[in-house]
């Protein structure tokens, strides 16, 4: 092995690398614009949620438009578009009055209300408080649909228990009216019905959503590397190998004195370094500026574990790629299949969802995934400090699955490559 000439190769691809403004947007500026991306969209800081308040819109039917009912109406109407803050929560309700129920319902289909109250004609009588709500339901805001079921309960509850206690107050006073003896016990009870409660909130920073928003946001940044692996090391192989061979530049290189085995090695370091470049800014932003979790010293064991899982993980993407290169007639086809390697693993490896939102059968997809079980497993590690002997034996089926698939590629290089670069001669 003449390291020289082996040093050559990775000076030379190094520079094509760099002297390519399309590959530096890629592999360089595009994990950093999609890691932003990912954390201001799914993770954003919590001092940038909105005070705005909520808005229910809400239509009041009377059944009969009596006076009396009417009456009732607008009184619960004035009360319920009083400005609200629950749990400092700022709630405003726009209602109105609806004279036919069918019109106000198909409205709450249509999306223009949140619910329709229906206040019957015994809306206020001596067995309490009667009224039907009908609340929009199927949207895809569901977190809505529960808050405004729940806050209009509440109110016509409230409502409720407020007209029982009148009539309860009502009922002590005249009972202690008629009979005077009664008043020791009757007044306690109505000083008790109507003081305010003695209910005391106070909110406790328990630094778990802190904790939770940096975990996630290391999860984002290991996730992007990992796609930066499959995008720059399988379809970015897969496509130099094609293109250099249809344009003749490993013609001219081995028409030299290098040897086969001798760019092969010089190119699988050049995109080892490459790969390792890429991901340096990414991690830079993810862990040092956005905040991301490191449960990991740069100086303890595990670091090790770590560097070993990234480079492992370089080289099944490199060798990966250079196997669908080798196998593909062009580099069209070598695109298109790297694509579907490539977006089959993230979408079912648990790169974009992680791994427990998943369907059952893509959970297992991702269990048995080499690039999947590297990347839980650096998760787990470098996020989430765990030991790397805990993942020791899926790490190390997917460190040989790597080395097995390396060993393949450079099998198949030295094999077909004379065959390939005299077809590309002949053609």
């Amino acid at each position: 092995m003449n390291w020289m000439a082996v040093k050559a190769v990775i000076v030379r691809d190094l520079k094509l690398v760099f002297r390519s403004k399309a590959t530096l947007f890629w592999t360089f500026m595009f994990p950093l614009i999609l890691l932003t991306g990912y954390v201001a969209l799914f993770v954003p800081s919590p001092s940038g949620t909105s005070s705005s308040p909520v808005e229910i819109k809400v239509a009041l039917v009377p059944q009969n438009w009596t006076k009396e009912l009417v009456q009732a109406a607008n009184e619960t109407l004035k009360y319920m578009t009083t400005p609200w803050n629950t749990s400092g929560m700022k709630i405003v309700v726009n209602a109105s009055l609806a004279k036919n129920l069918d019109l106000a319902l198909e409205k709450l289909r249509k999306g223009e209300l949140d619910a329709v109250i229906l206040l019957p004609e015994d809306y206020y009588s001596d067995a309490g408080l009667h009224v039907k709500i009908y609340v929009l339901s199927g949207t895809p805001d569901r977190v809505k649909e529960e808050f405004v079921s729940s806050f209009l309960y509440s109110f016509f509850a409230e409502g409720a228990m407020a007209m029982s206690m009148g009539r309860l107050y009502a009922a002590l006073n005249m009972t202690m009216r008629i009979c005077p003896q009664a008043a020791p016990i009757a007044e306690p009870a109505l000083t008790s019905a109507w003081s305010e409660p003695r209910v005391e909130l106070e909110r406790v920073t328990s630094g778990r959503e802190g904790e939770i928003r940096s975990r996630i946001i290391g999860w984002m940044t290991l996730s992007v590397v990992f796609m930066n692996f499959m995008f720059g090391g399988v379809l970015g192989g897969a496509s130099s190998i094609t293109e250099e061979i249809r344009r003749g530049f490993i013609h001219r290189l081995l028409s030299t004195r290098l040897r086969p085995s001798e760019y092969f090695v010089g190119m699988s370091i050049s995109w080892i370094i490459t790969l390792t470049v890429a991901i340096t800014p990414v991690l830079a932003l993810g862990f040092l500026v956005y905040g991301g979790t490191l449960a990991i010293s740069p100086f303890s064991a595990e670091i090790l574990g770590v560097i070993a899982i990234i480079l492992v993980a370089e080289v099944l993407a490199f060798s990966l790629g250079i196997i669908v290169g080798l196998l593909a007639r062009s580099s069209d086809a070598a695109s298109v299949i790297a694509n579907i390697i490539i977006w089959a693993t993230m979408m079912g490896g648990g790169f974009w969802i992680p791994k427990f939102m998943l369907p059952d059968f893509l959970k297992a997809f991702a269990d048995v995934n080499p690039f999947s079980v590297l990347f839980y497993g650096l998760t787990e590690i470098a996020v989430y400090g765990k030991s790397v002997g805990a993942y020791l034996l899926p790490l190390s089926a997917a460190v040989a699955a790597s080395l097995g698939l390396y060993a393949v590629a450079s099998t198949l290089y030295l094999k077909y490559l004379p065959k390939l670069l005299e077809s590309a001669g002949k053609g």
